[in-house]
């Protein structure tokens, strides 16, 4: 990976779940998540059928994901004391995408969005939109406590994993787009490098996501890869004059020593 992926990602995915945390087992199941969710992946790999009703429980709250080689936190909890606490050490430091099992979300979700608000905020105070994913296997078992907290529009109820899996993908890639048009708007050769970096990302997780669960047609002007396509392009007619202006600046203070 190069340096500028490593320093480039400013998100991390949160799974709180006693389940999916288990270090020993669902390995092919939390890589499907990886794999696709990871823009630098080389190799997606396919999402298989699992029950989650019948996963194992395991005893250790924090779990090892170095197997799932991703290059950005990929951290998974199996209950809510040290959740909440690693939630709230990176508010304001990562945005932070939040999957929950119903029976922990429902205590958890409830106390971050009553009174730790801030681990889902932006800079001037506007909730995320697209924060925290209820992961279930019923929906109808916590609509009801979900309900209170649906204006937010911070929380998305999810029974389908393949629907679960693309949903976080691609609201992945409208992030890491955005993070791309914030860099666009300056006019230095870092920024505008990082700007087709985040741009790159975000298309290779649009098409990643489009392999799980297709999403619009490609010939569709609201298809998300379709709306990159003209800002890839300005970013890189905006790189080729800064790098031709970087040249020219060259070859004058050359001139200028030679003389």
């Amino acid at each position: 990976m190069t340096e500028l992926g490593r320093h480039g990602y400013n998100h991390m995915i949160v799974w709180l779940d006693e389940n999916i945390a288990s270090p020993d087992h669902y390995h092919d199941f939390k890589k499907v998540f990886a794999t696709t969710t990871n823009p630098e992946s080389k190799l997606q790999e396919s999402l298989v059928d699992v029950d989650i009703n019948n996963l194992i429980h395991d005893d250790v709250t924090r779990r090892d994901t170095s197997f799932l080689n991703v290059p950005f936190p990929f951290i998974l909890f199996d209950s809510i004391d040290p959740c909440l606490a690693f939630l709230q050490k990176n508010a304001g430091e990562k945005r932070i995408f939040f999957m929950t099992s119903g029976d922990l979300g429902q205590h958890i979700v409830p106390a971050i969005l009553n009174n730790h608000r801030s681990i889902f905020q932006d800079k001037n105070g506007n909730l995320y939109e697209d924060s925290i994913y209820i992961f279930c296997a019923d929906m109808t078992a916590h609509i009801e406590w979900a309900r209170q907290f649906l204006d937010f529009c911070c929380i998305k109820i999810i029974t389908d994993d393949r629907q679960m899996l693309a949903r976080l993908t691609r609201d992945i890639a409208k992030y890491l787009s955005s993070k791309g048009e914030e860099e666009l708007s300056n006019n230095n050769l870092s920024a505008i490098t990082l700007a087709l970096q985040y741009f790159s990302w975000a298309h290779n997780l649009y098409q990643q996501a489009d392999k799980v669960r297709p999403g619009y047609p490609s010939n569709d002007s609201k298809n998300p890869i379709n709306i990159l396509k003209p800002l890839i392009a300005k970013a890189e007619q905006k790189l080729r004059e800064l790098q031709a202006n970087s040249n020219d600046d060259d070859d004058g203070e050359q001139m200028s020593v030679e003389n």
